[in-house]
């Protein structure tokens, strides 16, 4: 008779690990109050990507599509607006009409440009928000964030 599955993801993970031979915890043999080293394969799991210089290059770059986004909306708006010039209905001399007739897939394309712009402006705020930052402070004595 075979033990029941585990269904939690890292369970069944750690299980084959053990199958395997390996240690699915660095920290599973050491003394309490000594700190687990992790390597490069297994990963820090306190290493989120936050405060990464480079984000500062991707707002960067963000900005430069936000503004093409932008000038693609007005242009594509521009496209989508047509003035039309219509002769007079009841034999009014001189008096001509001007009516504004609009394109929708020019119009539908500003606004798709638009929408794409706003949520690259959302996304290079983040990136802003998660950029470089200083150091965590840590709870004197603890060495833990606080």
């Amino acid at each position: 008779m075979t033990s029941p599955q585990p269904h939690h993801p890292s369970a069944r993970q750690g299980a084959q690990d053990r199958e395997l031979g390996q240690d699915s915890d660095p920290g599973q043999d050491r003394e309490p109050g000594q700190e687990t080293e992790f390597t490069a394969e297994q990963g820090d799991p306190t290493a989120t990507g936050l405060g990464e210089p480079r984000r500062v290059a991707v707002a960067g770059a963000e900005l430069l599509v936000v503004l093409a986004l932008v000038l693609v909306t007005w242009w594509a708006w521009g496209r989508g607006t047509v003035l039309v010039d219509m002769p007079a209905v009841t034999g009014e001399q001189g008096a001509v009409q001007q009516v504004t007739r609009s394109l929708g897939n020019w119009q539908a394309a500003a606004i798709g440009a638009a929408t794409a712009a706003g949520l690259v402006l959302l996304d290079l705020c983040r990136q802003l928000w998660l950029g470089p930052r200083p150091g965590r402070r840590t709870r004197a004595g603890t060495g833990r964030p606080g």
